[in-house]
């Protein structure tokens, strides 16, 4: 009984004072196309954006920045929603520790990515949603 006390009293002891879960921030929300030159972060009375900063339009993809610097990836999903769907247009993510550039790929366009400032279809949007570790 005296060692089960003992034991168990280290093992409370490490849970209160061992090494601390490193900072998990994220990223969510939805980025949708405004214009030829802005897409931004949508933000209204349903829907509100996580950890994004700002979006940058380049020639080949949109670049979403993040409100901190990661030092690990965990995972990260660009979806496309029912709109941009049903137009065939399909996205992919290269994640950075600041910041994850969105490419879009459209059948006619093979392999090369489509410049985002023509992606004007009313009301689409792009659903993000990324876990990274800070210490």
């Amino acid at each position: 009984m005296k060692t089960t006390l003992s034991l168990l009293g280290v093992v409370l002891v490490f849970a209160l004072c061992g090494t601390a879960e490193p900072e998990r921030p994220d990223i969510s929300g939805t980025i949708r196309w405004v214009n030829s030159t802005t897409w931004e972060p949508v933000a209204d009375a349903g829907h509100t954006p996580t950890g994004i900063t700002s979006v940058t339009v380049l020639s080949d993809r949109v670049r979403v920045n993040y409100d901190f610097t990661a030092e690990k990836v965990s995972s990260f999903q660009a979806t496309p929603d029912e709109a941009f769907a049903s137009a065939d247009v399909r996205v992919g993510a290269s994640v950075g520790l600041t910041y994850a550039d969105i490419f879009f790929y459209m059948p006619a366009y093979g392999s090369t990515p489509v410049n985002p400032a023509l992606l004007s279809k009313a009301g689409a949007n792009v659903w993000l949603t990324g876990w990274f570790e800070v210490e």
